[in-house]
This record gives C-alpha cells, structure tokens and sequence, in this order.
C-alpha cells in the first residue's frame, strides 16, 4: 500500500512540476457503471445487476500536442449486489453500497485525430486513491412463513460497512477509451480495477472492480 501511495504522489509531483505553467482546461466527468466485487463475496456467482455514479472534476494540462495531465477528485459508488434463491419463491439478497471520495492523477494520449474541429481517438488511465466516507450492507431473505408455509415473510439485516469488515481506503487503476466529436465533449468507455484488500480479516479477500460509459466536458478559462 506505501508503495503505491508513494508512486501516485510520486507521479502527481513531477507532471505539476512540467506542466504547472500549461493550464489548459477545466474538465468535468460523469460516469455510469456496473458495480461489482471480486473475492469472498457472498453468493458471488448470483450476482445482480449493480448500477453506481461517478462524477468529479479536474484540471486538463498540456503536456505535448497529444499528451496531457488530468489530475482529478471525484465521488464514487463501489459496491456489489447478489440474489440466491432457495426455492422458486424463498431468496437471500446480499448488497454492499459504499461511496467514496476519490483523488485519481490520470494521463490522457490521443492517438487519431480527423480535421480541425478534434475528433480525437484518445486513452487515458492512471491511479487512484479512495477514501469510504459512507457504507451500507444489506441482507434481505424471503422466507417461509410457518403457520402459513408461504413465503410472505421478509427479513432484512442492515449495518454500516466500515464499522463491520470493510476497510475505508481503497486504491487501484482506472483505465478508459473515448472518442472526442469536438473539442470540448469526449465520450467512451472505462474499467476500475481495486488493489487493495478491503477485508479487514487477513483470511478473506475483497476487492473493487466497475466497467461503464463516461462523458468529459472541458472548459475553456472557466476559473
């Protein structure tokens, strides 16, 4: 985990120092993914579809013509969602939500560009560090009702996260593709990968990982 720190700080401290005089833009990402974990979740293999937000802003600077430095704070959902049925009509659903507040120094590469107006093929990734300001998990069983036998009886077990197995900071990468029509809007496609073992028991692991769609509007001279 130092090491990792280390290299982020590391990273953020040489492109400000290249690039601290070539402000360029202010930019904003909003981002719509599909939440999982990997590790010892519960019921893994049933898992649910699991939509989360991300949205943050930052500071695009130029580095070269294709090369740029795009330090960013953002907050972000993480979590995983699962249903196991028993029977046709008796299920246990697990759900872990947690948000986060996330500093992530990115680099963006633009590898096409068609005309005068952009229309810039581009990649762009780098890591980032997350601090779990709030968590909730949530488990929720349809069972049998025993002097009915239906299953019209629901039960529903729910604690703060941080305070029951889960640690507060994460890290990993995040890694995307966007296609930019002009010179301000960029749209595509990104994937997070957590690092760092949430489990705060050394016996079991539990990470972070999301796939979605992003859209990043950049501001000319906005501040």
């Amino acid at each position: 985990m130092r090491s990792f720190l280390l290299f982020t700080v590391i990273v953020v401290i040489s492109f400000c120092s290249n690039a601290q005089f070539h402000k360029e833009k202010v930019l904003f990402r909003l981002g719509v993914r599909q939440l999982g974990m990997t590790g010892d979740v519960p019921f893994k293999d049933d898992a649910s579809l699991n939509i989360g937000v991300d949205a943050g802003v930052g500071i695009s600077y130029k580095i070269t013509s294709k090369l740029k430095f795009q330090p960013e704070i953002h907050y972000s959902q993480r979590g995983f969602r699962s249903k196991h049925n028993y029977t046709d009509s008796t299920y246990i659903e697990n759900t872990i939500s947690l948000h986060y507040v996330d500093f992530s120094p990115n680099l963006s590469f633009n590898l096409l560009k068609k005309g005068l107006r952009g229309d810039w093929l581009n990649i762009w990734g780098g890591p980032y560090v997350g601090y779990g300001f709030a968590g909730n998990t949530t488990v929720s069983e349809k069972v049998l009702n025993d002097r009915t036998n239906k299953a019209d009886t629901t039960l529903t077990r729910s604690v703060n996260s941080f305070s029951n197995g889960v640690k507060r900071l994460d890290y990993g990468v995040n890694v995307g593709v966007g296609f930019k029509p002009n010179q301000f809007v960029t749209i595509g496609a990104t994937y997070s990968l957590g690092l760092n073992n949430l489990s705060d028991d050394n016996k079991y692991t539990l990470y972070n990982h999301s796939f979605g769609l992003f859209l990043t509007v950049l501001f000319d001279d906005l501040f």
